[in-house]
């Protein structure tokens, strides 16, 4: 892949086998016109394993990034569903993002009972992304979870695109309870050993949920993880809620030491200065 790339261009697997392409000062038509060449290499490579002739293969998603669109998580998502939208294309296709493939996801193409079967069967894909302080790019400040999840049909979906087709408020605690759980019974302790802080995203709803707040504080009381390195991804307009129970299992967050990342900020912003 890299002998087809600039030497301006950035590439790096993000995990498992996805890919992530940073094409700097690139129209939407060359990015296609790159990604499309680099998508017919992988179609088009075959490789002997243990007596058998093995083919794979590859799709591309695209979004443009400026000024008016440079959040890494809405980055990654527009990304996320072009790639889905590839997929459902056929494979071996490039697709450029555009809103509507977003409205179409959230109209409803997942039935309410396959939301449920993938938050509660379904495996669930947690990838760990390093953030560091613009000051020393060197040094990790802390891991934010990027997250996964799996159709009845075996397609990947980006946890953002999928929560934004969720209707009901129980689906939303059930996906926020699922990704707690499955944090604290497999990565909270080896994260302790290391020191690190990690994000984990907590949705509106789920922030004015009582019972849920109360679950993650047990799970964090029973956990060898120091509630300093906890950090929690919630959308900056939460600030904005007249809700008294948003308010104050925020406090009870920030009370037993959880750390708090606001979301969205930019598009707040650029609301306020339109």
């Amino acid at each position: 892949m890299l002998s087809m790339l600039r030497s301006t261009d950035m590439l790096a697997r993000l995990g498992g086998d996805e890919f992530g392409l940073l094409l700097p000062d690139c129209n939407t038509e060359s990015a296609r016109y790159i990604a499309g060449r680099i998508i017919d290499a992988i179609n088009d490579y075959h490789f002997m394993w243990e007596g058998r002739l093995h083919r794979i293969g590859a799709s591309a998603g695209i979004t443009q990034i400026d000024e008016r669109n440079n959040q890494a998580s809405e980055v990654m998502s527009q990304a996320d569903i072009a790639c889905y939208s590839s997929k459902n294309n056929g494979r071996g296709v490039v697709t450029v993002y555009e809103p509507q493939q977003e409205r179409t996801l959230e109209a409803g193409t997942i039935s309410l009972d396959e939301q449920w079967h993938m938050i509660k069967d379904n495996h669930l894909l947690m990838i760990a992304r390093s953030v560091a302080s613009p000051r020393i790019p060197e040094s990790s400040t802390f891991w934010m979870l990027a997250l996964r999840l799996w159709t009845n049909d075996g397609e990947m979906l980006e946890e953002q695109a999928f929560r934004a087709g969720l209707a009901e408020p129980e689906l939303i605690h059930a996906l926020d309870r699922r990704i707690l759980q499955e944090f604290f019974r497999n990565f909270a302790t080896p994260l302790t050993s290391k020191g690190t802080g990690v994000a984990l995203p907590l949705s509106t709803a789920g922030l004015a949920s009582a019972t849920l707040v109360d679950e993650l504080l047990e799970m964090l009381r029973a956990s060898p993880l120091q509630p300093r390195l906890l950090h929690l991804v919630v959308n900056v307009s939460v600030l904005a809620l007249e809700d008294e129970h948003t308010r104050n299992n925020l406090d009870k967050l920030r009370q037993a030491g959880c750390r708090i990342i606001l979301s969205h900020v930019a598009a707040i912003w650029r609301c306020s200065t339109t």
